[in-house]
């Protein structure tokens, strides 16, 4: 599957075994990781998105509202989601909304942000808004050379992806950096550092022990 859906699953995969009770998606886009956790089986009660597009949260309303209008109308819910709350703003801005979340997810979008504001980001989430998991994925650069030259089924959802490539030394346009793996951990392991947590990685696309490893790197914060 593309690498978007991978990511999707892998996060799932993690929200399900921890059994968290409510969930915040920084970036959440179009809200497709909002939309597969209708659908899918976990713990969480209420899961909360927030971006600063909105045209993206439109897009996302309208799915998510249309889910769950089905889930009431069903004889077996799939889940035990009772909200879906979408926020206007800012991720590097300290909402009050946003705390006391158990598990938090941020899929593909430090990358979109000035390396600097990336780095603001992590401490803002981990000292301010404290939830006990955060997963956060983001491309490896080091794989950028063999996506370039791979067939479609491993490219983003992106049609354009593959000519964008080409184009610029990123992924995508928008992209403002992108982290080799060493760059990555010395990242995540330095706020886990700074906050008390623990950090397992992973990634999806690729494999770990072969070059130049993962498509997409993820980490694993838990307090």
């Amino acid at each position: 599957p593309p690498l978007s859906k991978q990511r999707v699953e892998y996060a799932l995969q993690h929200i399900r075994e921890s059994c968290a009770a409510s969930l915040v998606d920084f970036g959440c886009g179009s809200g497709s990781l909002l939309e597969s956790l209708l659908a899918y089986q976990t713990s969480l009660e209420k899961i909360v998105g927030v971006d600063i597009s909105q045209k993206a949260l439109a897009r996302a309303a309208k799915i998510l509202h249309s889910k769950l209008n089905g889930n009431i109308g069903a004889k077996q819910p799939t889940n035990r989601i009772k909200s879906a709350i979408l926020y206007e703003g800012s991720i590097l801005t300290c909402d009050s909304r946003l705390c006391g979340y158990d598990i938090a997810t941020c899929l593909e979008v430090i990358e979109h942000m000035e390396e600097h504001k990336a780095c603001l980001f992590g401490d803002i989430v981990l000292s301010s808004f404290c939830p006990q998991i955060l997963i956060v994925s983001t491309p490896n650069y080091e794989y950028n050379v063999i996506l370039q030259n791979s067939s479609p089924q491993y490219q983003e959802e992106d049609p354009d992806e593959k000519s964008q490539q080409q184009s610029c030394k990123f992924r995508n346009h928008d992209h403002k950096f992108e982290w080799t793996r060493q760059q990555f951990c010395q990242w995540a392991s330095e706020l886990a550092l700074r906050h008390n947590y623990d950090v397992e990685f992973s990634g999806v696309g690729g494999e770990p022990n072969k070059e130049p490893g993962f498509a997409s790197q993820i980490v694993v914060f838990r307090r």
